[in-house]
């Protein structure tokens, strides 16, 4: 861990330190945004612009899901270094 004034965490996702209303806000938004990519690349697969609404939404979601596992700087600088290396 980065801080030694804090312990490992222990959970994935559930964690005593993050606010409940913290996963009423990512869950159903991520949820909401992929369910909605899904139908728009349902209806038209061919579609190039429902194609970059699915890649969107699965970036977006995965996103939050990992914003909220706590002690992410590994998965954070991983990411960050990743991109990095595209651009």
């Amino acid at each position: 861990m980065i801080c030694y004034l804090f312990p490992e965490p222990t959970y994935f996702l559930y964690s005593p330190d993050v606010p409940g209303l913290l996963y009423y806000a990512h869950i159903p938004a991520a949820v909401i945004a992929l369910l909605f990519s899904f139908y728009a690349f349902w209806n038209d697969r061919q579609f190039l612009l429902n194609r970059i609404l699915l890649v969107i939404s699965v970036l977006f979601s995965l996103w939050t899901i990992i914003n909220l596992v706590p002690g992410r700087i590994f998965i954070v600088n991983l990411y960050y270094s990743f991109g990095l290396s595209l651009a």
